[in-house]
């Protein structure tokens, strides 16, 4: 046997061995206590080893019920194991240093798999001969279990994360051709409104008869509510992409306030309902807000009122409130916010109470019992919410059935100084112009209603069909200003822009003003990338055509 340097060990120890050589019971508490099933296999005598009761236990054998030899063991770990085992006893006989430790599985008694971490250690003699081998058995199948199941906790993570990337991705590009899609159909419905609109606009410049302003009247008005409802859908998207802006101004509240109602009093004559209308002079001045969402608000809430009301009226109030702030550090001791109050009160049929809560969803809408068909969208008082709060403000609404509703807007303004006096008038416009004014559109109804609105106010023009045409023109001739659409064939117009910025000198420094039916894009940060001076939406009315003639085209400067 292996010799131990005695001298070396704590006195304790030393006893402890002599007593358990001399006391068998020692050793019988030792293999009971111990969680660990032993075994000493005989080397010299490979068929013999003894293997402890709680060895035998773990495969679920009595102490009788299994021989000492290798042969059990040797039958029952699983194939893939054995061989493990063997090829590290062969390693450890051969080189001491070399651990034999392992986990090897074995089939149960009953069937199933039971883990094991198997450790052994070989006895020698003094000249290294192997002799005996000692070692325990921990059972580790519970380990192993947990093992397993957060492994396959981990792949099911795995799973669901891959499951969450796909479906993120899934609904970002559903979101990405929700765009483009409504970016397209914005373009497509835009473009042919775009010569409704302009027909329309140059027949109000020309001689009609009273009953012919009539349904001239009505065309437009049928156009401007079509382009609501356009928009509205269009808002929709542009606030679940988080598109939506507020574009704060200056701007005149008695021409907004009046255009905006003056549009709406021919609802409620056809309904044949009163239409009673006060801008308060408070109201009726320059304010600075967002006028375009402002007149939205109002259009979507008063368009609604005469919508649901039969009988009676509506009455719309419109004024300017200073309010005290709620603290002192709000701008400072007396400081007071001016609050836009809107309040909108109808005859109509009311809401009840459990619809009040809804009202304000998407695509809700309050059910008349004398007209079950769906009327509109559904979107108006989603919209108007949320227009409400990007500009800072609130919105509420008190009704009762068959008795009418009053809806009440707030929002803070700033009181501004009048803008500039109104212009000269169209007139004037050819005489001053210098240069010939660049029109860049496919569209030939497009072309034809900006060439009759430019020959209406005397300019020069030019109508080229694609990008690549306008980037020549301009090469060979310049001009004093482009008006270019931004999708047409060959060359759109922001890769046409990025030429002609690209040309030498003044020629390359043209302004340019985009005709875009995309509402859906961040236009302004794209078109400012290209050097695009300004963008008008399609449908366009005249009097936007000539207030960007008159700044971008060498007027009046």
């Amino acid at each position: 046997m292996t010799s131990f340097d005695r001298a070396s060990e704590h006195y304790l120890k030393r006893e402890f061995m002599e007593r358990l050589r001399h006391d068998p019971a020692i050793f019988d508490f030792l293999e009971a206590a111990s969680l660990d099933g032993l075994w000493y296999w005989d080397l010299e005598r490979m068929d013999q080893e003894w293997l402890s009761p709680r060895f035998k236990s773990f495969f679920g054998f009595a102490e009788h019920e299994m021989p000492h030899t290798p042969d059990w063991w040797q039958a029952n770990i699983h194939p893939d194991d054995l061989q493990r085992a063997l090829a590290n006893f062969e390693a450890h006989r051969a080189d001491p240093d070399h651990p034999y430790d392992q986990v090897v599985r074995y089939r149960h008694r009953q069937g199933h798999t039971v883990w094991v971490r198997c450790r052994g250690l070989i006895v020698r003699d003094e000249a290294g001969r192997p002799l005996r081998m000692l070692g325990a058995h921990t059972d580790v199948t519970a380990l192993k279990r947990r093992e397993q199941e957060l492994e396959m906790a981990n792949v099911a993570l795995s799973e669901a994360a891959a499951d969450l990337t796909e479906a993120r991705d899934a609904a970002e590009a559903a979101a990405r051709h929700k765009s483009d899609f409504l970016s397209n159909m914005s373009h497509e419905i835009r473009t042919p409104l775009t010569g409704i609109v302009g027909s329309l606009e140059l027949l109000r410049a020309s001689k009609l008869t009273a009953p012919q302003k009539k349904l001239l009247q009505t065309a437009l008005h049928s156009a401007d509510v079509l382009m609501s409802i356009i928009d509205g859908v269009l808002n929709l998207s542009k606030m679940e992409a988080g598109q939506l802006a507020a574009e704060i101004v200056d701007f005149d509240g008695r021409l907004v306030f009046g255009e905006t109602l003056a549009a709406l009093q021919s609802r409620a004559r056809g309904k044949g309902i009163g239409y009673h209308v006060q801008v308060e002079a408070s109201a009726a001045r320059w304010l600075r807000s967002d006028p375009e969402k402002i007149s939205q608000i109002l259009f979507n809430l008063v368009g609604n009122a005469i919508k649901f009301t039969k009988e009676g009226g509506v009455t719309v109030s419109i004024a300017v409130e200073t309010a005290a702030p709620e603290t002192a550090g709000a701008g400072g001791p007396g400081t007071e916010t001016p609050l836009l109050t809107v309040t909108v009160a109808d005859t109509g049929i009311g809401i009840g109470s459990e619809d009040l809560s809804r009202i304000f969803g998407r695509f809700e809408q309050v059910r008349d019992p004398d007209r079950p068909g769906i009327q509109g969208t559904g979107l108006g008082l989603a919209i108007t919410r949320t227009l409400c709060d990007l500009l800072g403000g609130s919105l509420s609404v008190e009704s009762e059935v068959d008795k009418g509703s009053t809806f009440r807007c707030e929002i803070p303004v700033a009181l501004a100084s009048p803008g500039p006096a109104p212009d000269h008038g169209p007139e004037k416009l050819g005489s001053e112009l210098q240069g010939t004014i660049l029109v860049a559109e496919d569209n030939l109804i497009n072309q034809q209603i900006i060439a009759a609105m430019l020959d209406k106010i005397g300019c020069r023009y030019h109508i080229v069909e694609d990008g690549r045409k306008a980037v020549d023109f301009v090469a060979e001739n310049g001009c004093a200003l482009i008006l270019m659409d931004m999708q047409m064939p060959v060359m759109t117009g922001l890769e046409a822009a990025e030429e002609i910025r690209r040309l030498p000198g003044e020629t390359g420094r043209v302004p340019i003003v985009s005709l875009s039916a995309d509402v859906m894009t961040d236009d302004r940060e794209k078109f400012g990338t290209v050097g695009i001076d300004a963008s008008i939406q399609k449908p366009f009315k005249f009097d936007e055509l000539i207030e960007v003639i008159k700044e971008y085209g060498g007027y009046l400067h």
